[in-house]
């Protein structure tokens, strides 16, 4: 169920970036080396520190929900009980598409709490604000001054100064060796299984958190490219405005004053849908249309525009959400869940996967295991 439980694994804090990541113990690559997932940095394995399995809490509450994460008897091909999250209930017909979530037909969207309790962190930017930022050339708008990029809006419409990032690939596990791109869109790559050769799928969900700071009269825009189009998020004072070029879609005022200099800014673009919270409190929720272009990727996919004032951007995280599939048999795509009818579950029956889909054991395997209720042993507490 890594990277959200964990078992006996090994913990490494980059010396690089300082950035901390497991490894499960059984993943020691041959030539004993851990590479960074934020900054690509190598760690000699003799480095980490060995860190127990964790210990959980179990509530044997009788109703079960999606997104549950629930602890399952041992059976007769396990020697140990399992730890798996609920993703399909009794009765549903389910199907994965385009690493998206579909149940009876209808793609299925998280609430809030649930893309916070299934996300994967990707980067973070606390020592590498330099490393994967720049502003546009020639643009005198932005600067990085002590690792903080800075932006003092010169510029008048319709060109703003503009910050870019690009997001880099950081394994050691090499797939086209020739013609790599440097920079990728979001994929769902995992730190914990480092000796895993496997393909990675790109991603057009992602959780754009930013810590910024901004003057009394300044606008700064947020662009994120998802579901095949940019958006936008412009915060000014007390208002966000969520645009698709120059149309708006819906705005929200914020009921009181925001803290300015110290604002706390989330961006998700998630099972298309758009969440915008501002200082922990959730302001925008918009379900974005699917088009034709909506499973295109772009990079880079995340970049700044200073419309007015001034202000920094201090640091960034990246989150990405779940990525559903199934390459458990050698023909996948014949497997049930991904064909155009789905799997039906039986009554009394759920359909589990463990967070770690690469190497997880769980219903995806064939013939398709449903877990009876009578397996789940209780919610697992977080």
């Amino acid at each position: 169920m890594v990277p959200h439980f964990y078992g006996e694994s090994v913990r490494f804090d980059c010396e690089n970036c300082r950035f901390q990541f497991r490894s499960s113990i059984s993943q020691k690559p041959i030539n004993e080396t851990a590479i960074c997932p934020n900054c690509s940095h190598p760690t000699t394995w003799s480095k980490g520190v060995a860190v127990p399995a964790e210990i959980c809490e179990i509530n044997t509450a009788s109703s079960l929900n999606r997104w549950d994460v629930v602890a399952l008897m041992p059976t007769a091909n396990t020697t140990s009980g399992r730890i798996k999250r609920i993703v399909g209930l009794p009765g549903e017909r389910l199907q994965f598409q385009n690493g998206d979530l579909f149940i009876n037909g209808a793609r299925v969207q998280k609430a809030w709490p649930a893309i916070l309790a299934t996300r994967v962190l990707m980067f973070d930017s606390a020592n590498l604000m330099q490393a994967r930022f720049a502003a546009e050339p020639n643009e005198q708008t932005w600067f990085c001054d002590n690792s903080i990029w800075r932006f003092e809006a010169i510029s008048t419409g319709p060109h703003y100064g503009k910050l870019v990032y690009q997001h880099e690939r950081c394994t050691s596990i090499s797939q086209d060796s020739e013609s790599m791109p440097k920079y990728f869109p979001l994929e769902d790559y995992y730190a914990e299984n480092q000796n895993t050769s496997r393909r990675f799928h790109p991603m057009g969900d992602g959780i754009f958190e930013m810590n910024v700071s901004l003057s009394a009269d300044a606008v700064l825009r947020t662009n994120v490219f998802a579901f095949g189009r940019w958006l936008s998020i412009v915060v000014s004072e007390g208002c966000v405005e969520l645009r698709n070029g120059t149309e708006l879609l819906t705005k929200k005022m914020h009921p009181t004053s925001l803290a300015r200099d110290d604002l706390l800014l989330v961006v998700a673009a998630i099972d298309h849908q758009i969440f915008v919270c501002v200082n922990e409190t959730e302001m925008i929720q918009y379900d974005v249309a699917e088009t034709d272009s909506s499973n295109q990727f772009q990079t880079p996919f995340l970049e700044w525009e200073a419309i007015q004032g001034y202000g920094s951007l201090r640091r960034v995280r990246i989150w990405r959400d779940l990525y559903f599939y199934d390459e458990t048999s050698t023909d996948w795509e014949e497997h049930a869940v991904n064909r155009p009818e789905g799997t039906t579950i039986p009554d009394n029956s759920y359909f589990v996967l463990g967070d770690n889909l690469p190497v997880s054991r769980d219903s995806r395997n064939s013939p398709v295991e449903f877990v009876p209720r009578s397996q789940v042993l209780g919610i697992i507490k977080q």
